[in-house]
């Protein structure tokens, strides 16, 4: 298991990333509403599962600090979407796109990655 990628690290940077623009004016549960699941052998980087909330992020495919920070704000993306009442919340259409190339420009991420 990764050092850096834990569930009480994805807790704390889920809580970072809460605080910051553009993330702040998405009205997101706390985290203490969610819980984190950090697991190896997981077949995704991450997936959020909404009733209740969930965050699962997989240490298998990702170990470095900036994929997991990256990993928790594609989940976040989608989160949002849902609260936003978008059917196709856990998709990768034209909103979550448009989600990721702000935080990808703002972050300097890589749109495409998130």
């Amino acid at each position: 298991m990764s050092a850096i990628i834990t569930e009480q690290s994805v807790k704390m940077i889920y809580s970072m990333l809460r605080k910051l623009p553009p993330f702040d004016s998405w009205g997101l549960p706390p985290a203490y509403k969610i819980k984190f699941k950090v697991l190896e052998d997981f077949k995704f980087m991450g997936e959020l599962q909404v009733k209740p909330y969930k965050m699962t992020f997989g240490t298998k495919y990702q170990e470095h600090f900036e994929t997991i920070v990256t990993t928790v704000a594609h989940e976040m993306i989608h989160l949002s979407l849902y609260l936003e009442g978008v059917p196709s919340y856990d998709q990768h259409r034209r909103l979550f796109k448009q989600k990721a190339k702000e935080i990808g420009s703002l972050y300097g991420f890589d749109s495409k990655w998130l």
